[in-house]
C-alpha cells in the first residue's frame, strides 16, 4: 500500500505507552523515482485532516475521540527535501486542532530490518517528530467553518443580496435583482485543504465564479453539463432542518428524486468553474420534466467521465473514475452492461461515500461478508458518506440487498 490510495485510512492505532492515537499511512516506493508521490502525499495529508476535523475517527472509535492524535509516515526511502519540506508544511496545518506529524523509516529484508536494530538509538533516529517553520502554522478550518467563511465573502462582494448557508457545504445566493443560485462547496474545500495557506485565493476563486452565475452573466442552464449526484435519502431532511433552524421559510428547490430505498437522486450543474444545484426554476426555463432529467443526466456523466479504473483485489474489484462521482456510477446502466466483471452470481455493490464503489457476486458469500466489512468501516471513516449497506443490481438496477 502507497500514499497514491489517497481514499484510504491505511491503519488506526491506539500507543499502549502513551494511549495516543496513530494514524498511519505507509509509502513503499522510492521517492526519487516516484516524483508524483509528493502530491499523492499531500492529497494522503489532507484526506487524514478530514478525517479527525469531520468527527468521524471519533464516530468510528468513540473511545479515541478525545485521545491525542499523531499522523504517521511510515516509509522505506529516506526522506528528500521536498517531502521533508511537505511534512513540515503539514506540521504547521494541523498544528491548530492539534494533530502531530511523524515518519518512522522501516526496512525491507531481514538483515536490513536486523541491522537496523543494532544500532544506538535506531528506533529514536528512525523517527522524527516534524515541526513547522517558525510563523508558518496555518490553521485549518472545517468544511462548515470553511462554508460559513465563504458566505461571509460573498456577502461582501453583494451587500444588497441574500447569502445563505444550507447546510456544511451548501450555499444559497439570491442577487439584488432577484436571481438565485444553489450551488456546493465540496470542490472549493477541497482545494483549499491541499493549499490552506491560499484560502483567500480559492474563496475569491469560487465566489467570483458564484456571483457571475446569479449575476445574470451566465445565466442560462447548460444542459449538457447537468449530471446526477448521489445521496443518501436522509439529505433531503437534513436540507429542510438546516433550513427551518435559519427561519428560511421557502421549500427546498433543488431538483432530486429518490434512487432506491436509501439513496436519493440529485441533480447540478458542473462545470469547469463551479458546481451548483439543480433548481425547479432552472428545470422548467430548460422546459423539461424531472422524468427527461435522468438519461440526459447520466449521458452527460458517461461523456464528462474518464475511462472507469476497474481493479480486482481477491474477489471484489474496485471501481474509480477520478473521486467526485466514484459512487454515481451506480446510475449509468450503459456501463454495467459492458464492463468487463466477471462475479459468482448476481452484482453486489457498496457506495459507503462519494469517492468510493466495489462490487463482488452474490454466488460467494466470503467475498460479499468482507465487501459489508469495508462498506462498513469506510462508511465510518469517509467525510463525505453515504450508506453502508450493500446494494444488488436486479432489472438494470441497484436495490438493497438483504441477505
Amino acid at each position: 500500500m502507497s500514499v497514491d490510495k489517497s481514499d484510504v485510512i491505511d491503519f488506526v492505532v491506539r500507543d499502549p505507552k502513551t494511549s495516543e492515537v496513530l494514524l498511519v499511512m505507509v509509502e513503499v516506493r522510492d521517492w526519487k523515482a516516484a516524483p508524483e508521490a509528493i502530491g499523492q502525499l499531500n492529497h494522503k495529508f489532507s484526506l487524514y485532516a478530514q478525517y479527525v476535523m469531520s468527527g468521524a475517527l471519533g464516530r468510528q472509535y468513540p473511545d479515541m475521540a478525545k485521545s491525542p492524535v499523531t499522523i504517521r509516515l511510515h516509509h522505506f526511502g529516506p526522506l528528500n527535501d521536498d517531502v521533508a519540506a511537505a511534512l513540515r508544511q503539514w506540521a504547521g496545518r494541523l498544528s491548530g486542532i492539534p494533530v502531530g506529524v511523524r515518519s518512522h523509516r522501516l526496512y525491507s529484508g531481514r538483515v536490513a530490518s536486523f541491522i537496523s536494530k543494532l544500532r544506538p538509538g535506531s528506533r529514536e533516529r528512525d523517527t522524527v517528530q516534524w515541526m513547522p517553520e517558525p510563523g508558518s502554522a496555518v490553521a485549518l478550518l472545517t468544511c462548515a467553518q470553511f462554508t460559513e467563511e465563504f458566505a461571509a465573502a460573498m456577502r461582501k462582494r453583494m451587500p444588497k443580496g441574500e447569502v445563505q448557508v444550507l447546510g456544511e457545504s451548501q450555499v444559497k445566493i439570491k442577487a439584488p435583482n432577484g436571481a438565485e443560485s444553489s450551488g456546493v462547496l465540496d470542490n472549493a474545500y477541497r482545494h483549499y485543504m491541499l493549499d490552506p495557506e491560499q484560502k483567500d485565493s480559492v474563496i475569491e476563486k469560487y465566489a467570483a465564479s458564484f456571483q457571475e452565475t446569479v449575476g445574470g452573466i451566465k445565466a442560462a442552464t447548460d444542459q449538457s453539463r447537468i449530471v446526477p449526484i448521489l445521496k443518501d435519502k436522509e439529505w433531503v431532511g437534513e436540507i429542510t432542518r438546516n433550513m427551518a433552524a435559519r427561519s428560511m421559510e421557502k421549500p427546498l428547490t433543488s431538483v432530486y428524486e429518490p434512487y432506491n430505498d436509501d439513496l436519493t437522486i440529485v441533480y447540478a450543474e458542473d462545470t469547469p468553474r463551479h458546481m451548483q444545484f439543480m433548481t425547479l426554476e432552472r428545470l422548467a426555463a430548460l422546459k423539461l420534466e424531472l422524468k427527461e432529467l435522468r438519461p440526459i443526466a447520466c449521458a452527460n456523466l458517461t461523456r464528462l467521465l474518464p475511462d472507469p479504473d476497474i481493479q480486482p483485489d481477491n474477489g471484489i474489484y474496485r471501481i474509480r473514475v477520478g473521486g467526485d462521482y466514484d459512487a454515481c456510477l451506480l446510475l449509468l446502466e450503459d456501463f454495467w452492461n459492458s464492463a468487463n466483471i466477471d462475479v459468482d452470481g448476481e452484482l453486489i455493490a457498496a457506495v459507503p461515500a462519494r469517492d468510493f464503489l466495489a462490487v463482488t457476486g452474490s454466488g460467494n458469500e466470503a467475498h460479499v461478508a468482507r465487501l459489508r466489512q469495508v462498506s462498513q468501516t469506510v462508511a465510518s471513516k469517509a467525510p463525505y458518506r453515504l450508506t453502508p449497506k450493500l446494494f444488488v443490481r436486479r432489472h438494470g438496477q441497484f436495490v438493497p440487498y438483504e441477505a
